[in-house]
């Protein structure tokens, strides 16, 4: 799935139109992106739950080569589901 069909489909459950569900949903976005940003963590009860971590600087190698390179520090976005988003994914196990 991708954006143009979420724009879709929120447009067809709310029955707004696809340039409102559009704005809605890229408002939505921002702000998570925005917040991660900021290093604050978002929480979506019953979904999940986006954070970041740090990535320490490491080496790296090349796995056809052995040759060896600098891995840079970073940060990362992580993703913990939640409950009901686990217990939807497990339903038919």
């Amino acid at each position: 799935m991708i954006k143009k069909d979420v724009y879709k489909l929120i447009a067809k459950k709310t029955g707004v139109s696809v340039a409102g569900a559009k704005h809605i949903t890229d408002i939505v976005f921002d702000t998570i992106q925005t917040d991660l940003v900021n290093g604050e963590t978002i929480q979506i009860w019953g979904f999940g739950q986006f954070y970041t971590i740090n990535k320490k600087e490491r080496i790296g190698r090349c796995p056809l080569t052995k040759a060896e390179h600098v891995i840079t520090a970073r940060r990362i976005v992580r993703f913990r589901p939640g409950i009901n988003l686990k217990k939807k994914l497990n339903k038919d196990r």
